[in-house]
């Protein structure tokens, strides 16, 4: 049988394919818009979210262009070496459930956060408000990094991250919705 080369691949452009059920001739893959497969992807990103109950674990990893579900069915030892917030290099297989694409890993590795700049990561983009003109471009991870480099354990002050970045309230909630961070309390923020 034989093994495919992990095709590098922001989350958005995997989005976009179509996932095909494997056969005998063909395993798993994603057809993507420009007639490509995908059988095997290598993404880089940050850990969102991680739930692990026994030998199975869901984990919720984001690249700068959409989030993607990661799903580990048995033992994997390389769960002990990553945490929420952790920029992780992705090598895995593409499956399918319920119409929802997800990758099973065979590799994660923490790397250096300047590795998603290598993968073209896309910062997120918040539409401005008509007080505010000013259109805010705030990576996860710059917010990810500053939380980290200013929690003297009370949190940070959305204040602080609104003088900071701007306006970031819709990234904070979605942060807050997919569990990178939480409400120490009113108006103060950590990562989880």
């Amino acid at each position: 049988m034989n093994r495919y080369p992990a095709c590098k691949i922001r989350v958005i452009d995997l989005q976009k394919g179509t996932f095909v059920k494997g056969d005998n001739n063909n395993p798993n893959h994603i057809l993507l818009p420009d007639k490509k497969k995908v059988f095997r992807t290598h993404i880089i990103g940050t850990i969102l979210r991680i739930q692990q109950t026994g030998n199975t674990a869901s984990i919720v990893i984001d690249d700068g262009s959409a989030s993607i579900l990661l799903r580990i069915f048995e033992e994997f030892p390389q769960m002990k070496t990553v945490s929420a917030g952790a920029t992780v290099s992705v090598i895995g297989k593409i499956r399918s459930y319920k119409e929802q694409v997800y990758i099973v890993p065979e590799i994660i590795k923490e790397c250096d956060k300047a590795w998603l700049g290598a993968h073209k990561a896309i910062n997120v983009q918040v539409e401005p408000n008509p007080v505010d003109k000013k259109v805010v471009h705030t990576s996860i991870e710059s917010i990810i990094e500053y939380l980290n480099n200013n929690d003297s354990g009370s949190g940070v002050s959305m204040q602080d991250l609104t003088t900071q970045f701007g306006n970031i309230e819709q990234i904070i909630d979605n942060m807050l919705k997919h569990g990178v961070v939480y409400a120490h309390m009113p108006g103060r923020i950590k990562l989880l």
